[in-house]
C-alpha cells in the first residue's frame, strides 16, 4: 500500500517488512561501526529512540569527566597545564594594557583571582563545578549542533525526517568520541602532558592557533569517522538516496565553522575556547 494513503505509516518511518524487528540498541552500536548504511537504513523504518541518542551522548560525559579526574590526578601535568593556562591569561591581559582596555592594577588583580582559582582546581568545589559544567556544555552543543543538523538536512537538502530523527544520526557516532577520550587520557599520561585530543596537532603539541596548526588539527582520523557516519545516519534517517551531498554538507559545516572560530580566536584570544 502507498504510504501516502496508509495512516500507520509515519512520515519518518518506511512500510516495515513481515517478521522484520527492530535493532537492539548493542546491535545498532555495532551496526554503525561495521556497516552504517544498512543499519541506519533499519532503523529509519522505526520511530526514533531516545536511548539511542541519550546513552552514548551521557556516556560520552560519564567518560569526559573521568578523564578529567585521572588526567589531573597526575602532579606533572596539573602543573603543566595550570602554567600554560597562566602564561595565556597573562599574555591576554598584557594585550589588554597595551591596548588601553585595561589598566596595569585591573591586569595584575585578575592574574591573581586566575591563580587562585587555578590551585583550587583539586578541591571538592572545582570537583562538582567541572562535572556540572561538562555535562551541561557537552549537552547543550549536543542540541545546537543536532539543529543545525536537522535544519539543513530538512529544509537545505530536502530529506524527510524530524529533530528526533537527527539526534540519533548525530548521536549514536559520539562513541567515536568515547574512543578519542580514552585514546587522549592514554596518550597524556604517556607523553607526561595533556593531550587535547587525537588530531595530528595535539599529540604532535603544535599550536593550533597558527593556520598550519588549523590545518594539522583538523587531521584528525576519528572526528573525520564520527562526522562520516553522522551524515551517512541523516541520509538514512531522512531517506535520502544521496548520501554523498549530506556527507559532503557535513564536513562543509566542519571545516567552514572551524574558519569562523579560528578567525574569531585570533582577533579576541579570551574567545579561543570557541575553536576548542
Amino acid at each position: 500500500m502507498d504510504e501516502t494513503t496508509n495512516p500507520e505509516v509515519l512520515p519518518t518511518e518506511r512500510p516495515i517488512e513481515p517478521g522484520e524487528e527492530e535493532l537492539s540498541h548493542s546491535d545498532k552500536f555495532v551496526g554503525i561501526l561495521s556497516s552504517p548504511g544498512e543499519t541506519f537504513a533499519k532503523m529509519s523504518k522505526f520511530p526514533p529512540r531516545v536511548i539511542d541518542w541519550l546513552l552514548p551522548v551521557a556516556l560520552t560525559v560519564v567518560f569526559a569527566i573521568i578523564s578529567n579526574f585521572i588526567i589531573m590526578s597526575n602532579p606533572n601535568i596539573r602543573l603543566a597545564l595550570i602554567e600554560k593556562q597562566i602564561q595565556k591569561a597573562e599574555k591576554n591581559f598584557n594585550s589588554m594594557v597595551e591596548k588601553g582596555q585595561l589598566s596595569r592594577e585591573q591586569a595584575d588583580d585578575q592574574m591573581d583571582k586566575i591563580r587562585d582559582k587555578m590551585e583550587d582546581t583539586g578541591a571538592i568545589g572545582a570537583r562538582i563545578i567541572q562535572v556540572i559544567s561538562t555535562t551541561f556544555v557537552v549537552f547543550i552543543s549536543f542540541f545546537i549542533v543536532t539543529l543545525i543538523y536537522f535544519i539543513f538536512s530538512k529544509f537545505a537538502l530536502k530529506g524527510d525526517g524530524i529533530y528526533a530523527s537527527a539526534m540519533v544520526a548525530n548521536g549514536l557516532p559520539y562513541y567515536i568520541s568515547i574512543l578519542s577520550i580514552v585514546l587522549m587520557t592514554i596518550l597524556s599520561l604517556m607523553l607526561g602532558r595533556f593531550v587535547a585530543g587525537t588530531s595530528v596537532a595535539a599529540i604532535i603539541n603544535y599550536d593550533s592557533q597558527t593556520f598550519i596548526g588549523f590545518i594539522l588539527k583538523k587531521l584528525d582520523i576519528l572526528t573525520i569517522w564520527a562526522l562520516a557516519l553522522t551524515g551517512i545516519g541523516l541520509a538514512k534517517m531522512f531517506h535520502s538516496s544521496n548520501t554523498g551531498k549530506f556527507l559532503v554538507t557535513i564536513y562543509s559545516i566542519w571545516i567552514i565553522w572551524g574558519l569562523i572560530t579560528f578567525a574569531i580566536a585570533k582577533a579576541v584570544p579570551f574567545l579561543d575556547f570557541l575553536s576548542m
